[in-house]
């Protein structure tokens, strides 16, 4: 038997290839979700990733479609691919791969599959009669059909009568081949309630399938006999090998099978269990293929505890969700809230119940008090303690140094709902500590030390948390991050080489150890241009960290306002002590008596005034100002051999936010990384950047708790999930 032998540290899956008979639904965003948190974990743990979907668009119910919609095929196919490409791109899905099944390059790697499977013997020409569901593109055994020959996956349509000659697949052929494949691998399907499915259908026997139709236009010609076309599922399953070729590939089967095939997971629903499980395998058997490596398929939706449909009136629309709910929102509701593998049911009312519990108040509200306890005891910074440092017996390292493990274990089976589980009960136990621990008051007694101890313990916590969210909710992950001093910063994309395509638009994560020299981006090499030529590039970024400090002020003079409330107080006081001074010493030379009182208002006003610039200085905003720029100057215009360059400043507090926003993007560039220090983690995130994840250390060092950075000056904090109104009826797809 062809099982999948494979050595190289990669990781391919795909979501199904989706009929475009209409719109994409809750159920086709559900599964492409699922895949795309998988893809981000294992790009977490630094493996290259292939994430595989598209779109089936031949077959029967696609010609009718567009007959009915005035439209060609090709263009009713156009239409709704874009649709689905659209919503991909709303719900955040990183996909590398977006096959069509109306491609050429397809059709190549089809004839040639099939020619493969002709030569071997296992396709001959037959009678078909039975009964056919045109919506499932499937003939249905008799016993299997609802009265009055309605298809159960489709009650509301009758299966249609068919007696023609077709070409077949000697399906039968393999039983026994089958057979053994369930048995050596018991874990090719899952979860087991699946696996069982398939067990029980196989057992009745198997019965040749038809991979033909006749008066159908719509598809690729059997090469043997162009009357015929090709059966929708032949054709659409091989869109996972397609996938495959890189763009300048030509298209033949040895191409696209020699880097990611064997593919590790196929991700489906339920309902094309048997074509997955039972008819591909067997096709790739004949064909000599090795075999992917797992088949996993979930359950159904429901909406309020009803079957969705449009007879019923309750389908979802996931474009509307997401435009009224946020993409993390969708995401972290149906992994958190339903089993995976299981059927699930979607309620407006739980959904916005679960996300103001889970995300607002026990995730947001965290970070957000202990942030304004680190401001308040701790000048705004991390404290000034190590991970290492905190005893073994606090209750919220003890948790932390084995959740990484127990949330790894749960991406690797799919258990999303428990993974968010042990992640959640790690942040309620946060609030818990806080309550017990009281650093308001360990503060008022004077033991700093240990209120040090409680805020790193805390915001620690949520950074792991954030982390090992970080699949499902990435953009509130990121925004964690950036208010725990991380700073976002774009960089190159990866090369082919890597063997990961990122897309663009996506960013890059530094790496977490110093880079070499050797390693470090061309782009941040200091160049330098030819004598009397024009200014480039490179020179004007040099001028603009020189003209930074200036234009950033007003958001320092704002940091320190919000801070200490004391520049306006020390601003009047001064001005009041020299007008009061200048009148007495007026007054003085009237009556030539000195008052003892105007150098004593002028003591205190330059007084106060020096107390607060020294206040300043100290302030995490300040640190910036002073030290960041400092060594960004340094840099460029001493290099870094020369006695200013080896000044030792504090890490920089907050970057220049140059994110794009419904204005447009800042003007002012962003800052350029800075080496960091041994063993200290990634001083830029983005959750969303696949490069950049795929240069950084693996989840294996990012997911152990006690790496947050001592002494960090902390960003800015606000909401990172805001609450929820009461739910609105959620519009109907059209």
């Amino acid at each position: 038997m062809t099982s999948t032998n494979k050595s190289k540290n990669t990781f391919a899956l795909t979501t199904p290839v989706y009929y475009v008979n209409d719109v994409p639904h809750i159920g086709s965003a559900y599964t492409t979700i699922a895949a795309d948190v998988v893809a981000r974990f294992e790009r977490l743990r630094g493996k290259p990733v292939l994430l595989i979907t598209g779109t089936d668009e031949h077959g029967l119910k696609i010609q009718r479609a567009a007959q009915s919609a005035g439209l060609t095929p090709q263009e009713h196919c156009d239409t709704i691919a874009a649709a689905f490409d659209k919503l991909w791109h709303q719900l955040d899905i990183q996909y590398d791969r977006f096959i069509r099944t109306t491609s050429p390059r397809h059709q190549s790697i089809v004839l040639e599959f099939f020619q493969r499977v002709w030569d071997s013997g296992d396709i001959y020409s037959g009678r078909q009669q039975g009964w056919y569901c045109v919506s499932c593109e499937e003939f249905k055994e008799e016993r299997d059909l609802l009265d009055g020959h309605r298809c159960p996956l489709h009650p509301n349509k009758e299966a249609e009568w068919r007696d023609e000659q077709n070409y077949f697949f000697r399906l039968s052929k393999y039983q026994s081949r089958l057979e053994a494949l369930y048995q050596e691998r018991p874990d090719f399907i899952a979860p087991e309630s699946r696996r069982n499915e398939v067990l029980s259908f196989v057992a009745q026997g198997l019965q040749d399938f038809s991979i033909s139709r006749v008066n159908l236009e719509w598809g690729f010609p059997v090469p043997a006999d162009p009357k015929h076309t090709l059966y929708v599922w032949f054709d659409a399953l091989l869109g996972y090998v397609t996938a495959l070729l890189e763009p300048d590939q030509e298209p033949t089967l040895s191409q696209a099978l020699a880097t990611w095939w064997p593919i590790n997971l196929h991700l489906i629903g339920k309902d094309i269990l048997r074509f997955h499980a039972v008819y591909w395998p067997a096709m790739l058997m004949s064909a000599g293929v090795p075999l992917p490596e797992k088949v996993f398929g979930h359950g159904f939706l429901t909406k309020d505890g009803q079957k969705i449909s449009k007879t019923l009136g309750n389908v979802i629309d996931p474009a509307d969700l997401v435009s009224r709910y946020s993409s993390d929102a969708v995401r972290y509701y149906f992994l958190k809230e339903i089993e995976f593998g299981k059927d699930g049911d979607f309620n407006e009312t739980r959904f916005v119940n679960i996300l103001n519990a889970d995300l607002a108040n026990d995730l947001g509200n965290l970070l957000n008090r202990t942030l304004g306890m680190a401001r308040k005891y701790a000048s705004g910074c991390v404290p000034g303690v190590a991970g290492a440092d905190i005893p073994s017996d606090n209750p919220l390292k003890a948790r932390g140094l084995t959740l990484g493990e127990e949330v790894a274990r749960a991406y690797e089976s799919l258990a999303f709902s428990s993974g968010c589980e042990a992640i959640l009960a790690l942040v309620r136990a946060c609030n818990k500590y806080i309550d017990d621990r009281a650093p308001w008051t360990l503060h008022k007694q004077g033991q700093q030390r240990e209120v040090s101890e409680v805020l790193y313990s805390v915001l620690e916590s949520v950074r792991l948390a954030a982390y090992l969210l970080s699949p499902i909710i990435p953009n509130i992950s990121t925004e964690i991050y950036r208010q725990l001093g991380f700073k976002l910063q774009p960089l190159p994309e990866l090369t082919p080489q890597t063997g990961q395509r990122a897309a663009a638009g996506h960013l890059d994560l530094v790496a977490l150890k110093e880079p070499a020299p050797s390693a470090l981006p061309e782009a941040a090499a200091p160049t330098a241009a030819p004598a009397f030529e024009a200014a480039s590039p490179a020179q004007g970024q040099r001028w603009s960290k020189v003209l930074r400090p200036f234009a950033q002020a007003p958001a320092y003079l704002a940091d320190a306002l919000a801070e200490t409330k004391g520049l306006l107080i020390a601003v009047l006081l001064l001005l009041l002590a020299i007008f009061a001074g200048n009148a007495l010493v007026e007054l003085a030379r009237r009556t030539d008596r000195i008052p003892v009182v105007s150098p004593t208002l002028e003591a205190i006003g330059i007084g106060y005034t020096i107390w607060f610039i020294y206040r300043y200085a100290l302030f995490a905003a300040g640190r910036q100002a002073l030290f960041g720029n400092l060594q960004s100057l340094k840099q460029e215009f001493f290099g870094g051999n020369s006695p200013a360059a080896k000044i030792k400043t504090p890490p920089l507090a907050l970057s220049t936010d140059t994110s794009p926003s419904a204005e447009g993007v800042s003007a002012l560039p962003p800052l350029e990384a800075q080496p960091f220090a041994p063993d200290s983690p990634a001083r830029y995130i983005d959750f969303n950047d696949r490069a950049a994840i795929a240069a950084a250390a693996p989840f294996s060092t990012h997911s152990r708790w006690g790496t947050l950075p001592a002494s960090q000056p902390l960003g800015e904090a606000k909401p990172v999930f805001q609450r929820l109104q009461s739910a609105e009826p959620v519009s109907p797809s059209r």
